[in-house]
């Protein structure tokens, strides 16, 4: 079979390891999942219900996906609002913690 398409990337058709390189281990499964850091987490946990992230607004709708995230893994009674343009002197956003 010849293959005519040109990929960007890796070409799926080329092999991607070889079978060689696969070791067997006596690993055990972890007990329990494996704990993620979040990048924003230090500063959601410094904020009090009132207050808002300064941060560019394009950045603005991660953000604030990053504070309901936090919100609901933390069991918190509170919502996150936002809006990309706080100001027309000032082009940043705002994300507050309600």
């Amino acid at each position: 079979m010849t293959v005519k398409t040109k990929f960007v990337g890796k070409n799926p058709f080329e092999k991607q390891f070889e079978v060689s390189d696969l070791v067997i281990c006596k690993d055990p499964i972890p007990s329990s999942r494996v704990y993620t850091k979040y990048k924003y987490d230090p500063i959601f946990s410094k904020m009090k219900k009132g207050e808002a992230l300064k941060c560019p607004g394009d950045r603005v709708d991660s953000v604030a996906a990053a504070l309901r995230s936090f919100i609901k893994r933390n069991n918190m009674k509170a919502i996150a609002k936002a809006t990309p343009f706080y100001s027309e002197q000032l082009p940043t956003g705002r994300v507050w913690l309600l």
